[in-house]
């Protein structure tokens, strides 16, 4: 910001993202302290082992942001994934609003685990439209956001911002552990090398920083996927709910039953997954 700007004067979107800049960077050193001492929890309610995954980390960091966005964002709405005491201080995230989407440890499992693939995520959400997105990667120290319409940017520690564009070399995908073992083989028999991603936030962005050339899922698009999605979309990469484009809407507003989400390093192999998977 600009010698003699006001805060207030810049974009909720600009705003949004200094705030959760800030957040990304304190919940990041403070994962990497604990890690080597966490004791996993399992959340009720939960089928599978990674959606079942918490730690003591997980409720702190978001405390961490919700204090930050009391502060700097006063009287936003937040649709945070854990439940802590303070997120109950804030106005309920409503279809059609303003509101900022948490996922303090995305990859709780992982982390657990001592992996290093773990994220910090986190989304403004206007009008039924992602608007902003921000994926922290704090072992690895690299910084992916977007803004609705005016492109992506990557971030590298004590290095330059650059804009974030799809340059994919890898040839495999990513798929998540819930894909079914139908589907896998269809993956095989179709000679495509796949590994198994426990972390949204380094499958939703894998075509736009070279992880991968595309992933899929089979579960419902949730708000917290969708992070990651606006990354890829305005690096230049494809994502498909469906059969059809998805252009930054709210989860909670698309159909139940749209079938695979697939994010590719472009429409033409999006659709080639596709139609091998639905075979």
């Amino acid at each position: 910001m600009n010698k003699g700007t006001s805060y207030h004067t810049i974009s909720l979107e600009e705003r949004f993202l200094d705030v959760f800049r800030l957040g990304a960077l304190q919940v990041g050193r403070l994962a990497e302290a604990l890690q080597p001492e966490i004791t996993p929890y399992q959340k009720a309610g939960h089928e599978s082992p990674e959606g079942a995954a918490l730690t003591v980390v997980d409720l702190v960091s978001q405390d961490i942001f919700l204090y930050l966005i009391n502060q700097f964002l006063p009287g936003i709405a937040v649709d945070a994934e854990e439940e802590t005491e303070l997120v109950h201080k804030f106005p309920v995230a409503q279809i059609g609003g303003t509101f900022i989407v948490i996922d303090p440890i995305d990859g709780t499992l992982n982390y657990s685990q001592g992996s290093k693939d773990y994220a910090v995520m986190g989304a403004l959400i206007q009008e039924n439209h992602y608007t902003a997105a921000l994926v922290y990667f704090p072992a690895l120290k690299e910084m992916y956001w977007a803004q609705r319409s005016r492109g992506a940017w990557g971030q590298k520690f004590c290095g330059h911002p650059y804009s974030l564009q799809i340059a994919t070399s890898k040839k495999s995908i990513l798929v998540p552990p819930h894909v079914t073992e139908a589907k896998k083989k269809l993956l095989q028999d179709s000679g495509i090398d796949f590994s198994i991603s426990r972390c949204s936030g380094s499958d939703a962005i894998a075509p736009a920083i070279d992880r991968a050339k595309a992933s899929i899922t089979e579960r419902r698009l949730d708000r917290r996927r969708g992070i990651g999605y606006l990354i890829t979309s305005e690096a230049g990469g494809c994502v498909m709910i469906g059969d059809n484009i998805w252009t930054g809407q709210d989860p909670l507003t698309l159909p139940d039953d749209h079938g695979l989400n697939i994010i590719a390093d472009s429409f033409e192999y999006g659709k080639k997954l596709l139609a091998i998977l639905n075979t």
